[in-house]
């Protein structure tokens, strides 16, 4: 289980909980695949897509970006 302390780590966890992977929710967003990867792998800090992806995920764009607010329920 992620430790949910970094942006990637709760994404990968929100998407845990939605049991959707990292193609899926690339096709959900309809972005590059390179593009979810490079979040999920800690490399982008900062996505220009974050309030898609919370959106998308049922999670709110604080708690991805900084861990406070509601999580995924």
């Amino acid at each position: 289980m992620p430790d949910k302390t970094s942006l990637s780590s709760r994404l990968i966890s929100a998407m845990e909980s939605k049991k959707i992977n990292q193609s899926q929710l690339a096709r959900i967003l309809n972005v590059k695949p390179q593009t979810i990867q490079s979040i999920c792998s800690g490399k982008t800090r900062q996505p220009r897509n974050l309030d898609k992806i919370a959106i998308a995920l049922g999670v709110t764009h604080s708690w991805l970006l900084t861990g406070n607010g509601k999580d995924s329920s």
